[in-house]
């Protein structure tokens, strides 16, 4: 580790979350034949793809995943602002829950339309490939509470 670690005696703190998307299950999975694009042929070398992954909720969550978005802040609360509005999906609510699987079969994503460059973050521009953001979707207690989930492709 670049950092030194904290003494043993070290008291811990537990992070209190009401949302965790697992990010060692996030993947791209290929869209079936009957879900091609409109107008598109098999084999002509497009490639759409679904997100799936999987996520913990104790409490109700609304999730939207964005492409190519830049983050801004409105009273301290993260918004997500994709270059157009084509680049995200609709918003999916779930009830609370313990391993939860996210699939929208109606979303996919088509990355041979996208530049290289456009496939990882660049921190001169501030633009995010994909952003997966789980916000609560209950009472007034936990307003603005969510989880996001920063990504980037590879080929």
């Amino acid at each position: 580790f670049p950092y030194n670690a904290p003494p043993p005696h070290e008291p811990v703190k537990t992070l209190r979350s009401l949302i965790n998307i697992r990010k060692d299950t996030l993947r791209l999975v290929r869209c079936s034949e009957d879900m091609k694009l409109p107008g598109q042929e098999s084999g002509n070398g497009h490639s759409c793809y679904n997100i799936e992954f999987t996520f913990d909720a104790d409490t109700q969550v609304a999730i939207t995943i964005y492409y190519q978005a830049i983050e801004e802040f409105h009273n301290g609360v993260p918004i997500y602002l994709p270059q157009d509005s084509s680049l995200q999906s609709e918003t999916v609510h779930f009830k609370r829950g313990v391993c939860q699987q996210f699939c929208l079969p109606s979303h996919y994503v088509n990355l041979s339309e996208w530049a290289d460059d456009e496939l990882l973050f660049d921190m001169d521009k501030d633009i995010f490939p994909m952003v997966i953001q789980a916000v609560v979707d209950e009472g007034d207690e936990h307003v603005g509470h969510s989880h996001v989930l920063l990504a980037t492709f590879e080929k």
